[in-house]
């Protein structure tokens, strides 16, 4: 009895299955394969029958893979969601060849030769018949566009030249085997079916101008001091050791500069201390920027053949005091000597002797 239940239950599904295409409407699949027949039976006077259709969905390259090789390829045309793909093997061109020039189809070795756009014109008049047959007899209006947009097009000489030409970058393709002349010859066709893509920020939310400024504002920026620049042979640099003191010439604390993070001179900054810690503050008059073309020393550059020299800013190590708390103790003024130490300390070298105290005038001056 449990035996008979479980039978008639998988019964009931496999026959849900095979009817699904009538509870649902006429499946693309059975359309393709009814328009193909009444296709080549009105355009031809050729028997055809679909012995084998599969339905699959590639991509552009998976579609290239899966026509490459010894098929004829061929262009539809398509305005709505860009070219299609008709494919052809040797046998399936050879019965149309056949039928249009001899009126019978023959069992002969197709043979092994170029594909030409004769070939391809042979097969014309089928694929239209064929693609506006499957539109009429398909009942889902998605598949009524997809078929109904297409026309045949054009030869294309290989698998490269079809991806240049296609627009779409998914598809469905159906792999049909087709019997011609009630078993004489069989052969192959795939139609691939471009997929339309949604518009991108069709149904997007309006931008949050706000939200772009939160993010925007957390965007980390990088900004490098350099107060120094030292240049060395490739020898030196390669000879030195690990303890190596390098000595920073004429260092420009007062007017360091602030590097970008593509290396960009952003600005100058001059080093001192805010709030305790070691900071830096950008200068109130940033350089003037050079004119493109500009060379020092050519007369006549410019408006004006001698322009006034601007004095450069005047340079202090002065920081102006930071907002003190009330009972807290002043911080003291740093100088250029204390600045040098500290940096000296902040990179692990030792300060050098007579770096430690400044320099005596000589005698008898």
């Amino acid at each position: 009895m449990a035996a008979t239940e479980s039978a008639t239950s998988v019964q009931r599904k496999m026959a849900a299955g095979r009817d699904d295409s009538h509870t649902a409407g006429r499946s693309v699949l059975r359309a393709l394969r009814l328009g193909l027949a009444r296709a080549a039976r009105d355009a031809l006077t050729l028997p055809v029958s679909v012995i084998g259709i599969t339905q699959a969905r590639m991509t552009q390259a998976a579609l290239a893979r899966h026509v490459d090789g010894d098929r004829l390829l061929m262009l539809l045309d398509g305005e709505a969601a860009g070219a299609g793909v008709l494919s052809a093997d040797r046998s399936c061109l050879a019965a149309l060849i056949q039928q249009q020039t001899m009126g019978q189809v023959t069992a002969a070795d197709p043979g092994d030769r170029p594909f030409t756009a004769t070939d391809a014109a042979m097969v014309a008049p089928l694929a239209d018949a064929m693609l506006a047959r499957a539109a009429e007899l398909s009942e889902a209006a998605a598949d009524q566009q997809a078929l109904g947009g297409l026309r045949f097009g054009a030869r294309v000489a290989d698998v490269r030249a079809m991806q240049l030409a296609l627009d779409a970058e998914r598809f469905r393709v159906f792999d049909l085997t087709l019997d011609f002349a009630g078993g004489v010859r069989q052969g192959a066709l795939c139609l691939a079916l471009p997929i339309a893509e949604e518009v991108a920020g069709a149904s997007a939310p309006p931008a949050d101008p706000d939200r772009m400024a939160r993010v925007a504002g957390a965007a980390r920026a990088e900004l490098r001091v350099v107060i120094g620049q030292l240049q060395l042979s490739l020898a030196d640099l390669s000879g030195m050791r690990p303890g190596d003191v390098l000595p920073l010439v004429d260092p420009q604390i007062s007017r360091a500069a602030l590097i970008a993070i593509d290396g960009t001179r952003v600005s100058t900054a001059r080093l001192g201390q805010a709030g305790g810690l070691r900071a830096v503050r950008l200068n109130e008059a940033a350089p003037a920027p050079v004119p493109a073309g500009f060379e020092p020393g050519l007369p006549g550059q410019g408006s004006d053949a001698n322009p006034p020299v601007a004095a450069p800013p005047a340079l202090s190590l002065e920081v102006p005091e930071a907002p003190v708390e009330e009972g807290a103790a002043p911080l003291p003024e740093p100088d250029a000597a204390g600045m040098a130490a500290e940096i000296s300390e902040l990179a692990g070298l030792p300060l050098a002797q007579n770096d430690a105290a400044p320099a005596q005038p000589p005698d008898g001056g």
